[in-house]
């Protein structure tokens, strides 16, 4: 798949503009690609220390935080 981390901030990335169509492929590729490493690659954090979900939520992206 790549480099994780820049994987990592893809879906970061994602979830933090509320592109929840980008965020379901990424997790799909996740899942297909490589599912023992599973979610534990959706623990990226920001400069503040903010992992997807958090930041999805913060935004009120309800889409994202469901898939995330």
């Amino acid at each position: 798949m790549g480099n994780s981390s820049s994987f990592e901030k893809q879906v970061y990335d994602a979830a933090a503009s509320n592109d929840s169509t980008t965020l379901q492929k990424l997790l799909d590729q996740l899942q297909s690609q490589q599912p023992a490493v599973g979610r534990g690659l959706l623990a990226f954090r920001d400069g503040d220390g903010r992992t997807p979900l958090i930041v999805a939520a913060a935004k009120n992206h309800e889409r994202c935080v469901h898939l995330v």
